[in-house]
């Protein structure tokens, strides 16, 4: 098994901080959409991993809005219809939140009208929201679902051949 980690495309959050940490301050988003020309870029890196023939036969992703829009965009230009999947364990530490308050985020009704082709297991309740946690996740609590995600993976990886690659 292959995994390919590909990080969400450049957020409007990340644009804030490059004008300047006041304004990240005072305007960052809980949630941040990603920067314009983001679907052109993610395209381009869909046909590159087309084009130099890693195979790839599924999509993971985190709920958040960016990472969300990145795998899509990436998926849209690999050009192949490849399953895309909601990995809840994956996601940027500290979860959703400005401060130390935690938010929701999308939830599995945004989810299915954003992203029609996303699926979300079976057993993963996001009917309020992916993220659950009433604040900031904490270092601890993020090492713990790093733990957690580890031997998720492993789990995946005892049920797969040796060409299987997830991205």
């Amino acid at each position: 098994m292959r995994i390919i980690t590909i990080r969400h495309d450049k957020s409007q959050n990340n644009i804030l901080l490059e004008q300047s940490y006041q304004l990240y301050l005072e305007k960052r988003s809980n949630d941040p959409d990603i920067a314009e020309g983001a679907e052109e870029r993610c395209k381009k890196v869909g046909e590159y991993l087309k084009e130099n023939n890693i195979k790839i036969d599924k999509f993971y992703s985190s709920c958040h809005l960016r990472a969300l829009k990145t795998m899509n965009y990436i998926a849209d230009g690999y050009g192949k219809e490849i399953p895309r999947e909601y990995f809840p364990y994956i996601f940027e530490r500290g979860g959703i939140f400005l401060g130390d308050k935690g938010f929701h985020g999308l939830n599995k009704k945004q989810v299915n009208e954003l992203f029609p082709k996303v699926v979300i297991p079976e057993d993963v309740d996001i009917s309020k929201g992916w993220y659950t946690n009433e604040k900031k996740e904490t270092v601890e609590e993020c090492k713990e679902r790093v733990k957690l995600c580890i031997n998720k993976l492993k789990e995946m990886a005892q049920t797969v051949n040796d060409d299987y690659t997830i991205c």
